[in-house]
């Protein structure tokens, strides 16, 4: 199913869910489905987004498995649009 929507071009990205995250790279069980699922997705063509990346060692080892990008409190906690945005500005000059 995932190959004939990428084929059609209806999908571009894969995103694992916090469940696998929380437990990566610690847990065998996450590390397969995680490894497995991002050189799927690279083979494919498409993007792949981890979410809930809480730590430096999350960011390397997704990095080092093909994860394409990563969003979690380890880089920002949620915060009001209008202070991303002073963020942004302040991080474009």
């Amino acid at each position: 199913m995932v190959i004939d929507l990428s084929q059609k071009g209806l999908i571009e990205a894969i995103k694992l869910d916090c469940s696998l995250i929380r437990g990566y790279p610690e847990s065998t069980e996450a590390r397969a489905v995680v490894n497995s699922v991002a050189g799927f997705a690279n083979q494919m063509g498409l993007t792949t987004v981890a979410e809930c990346v809480e730590n430096k060692k999350q960011v390397e080892a997704l990095k080092k498995a093909g994860i394409t990008h990563v969003q979690g409190f380890y880089f920002y906690k949620p915060m009001p649009l209008n202070q991303l945005l002073e963020i942004c500005k302040e991080n474009h000059t």
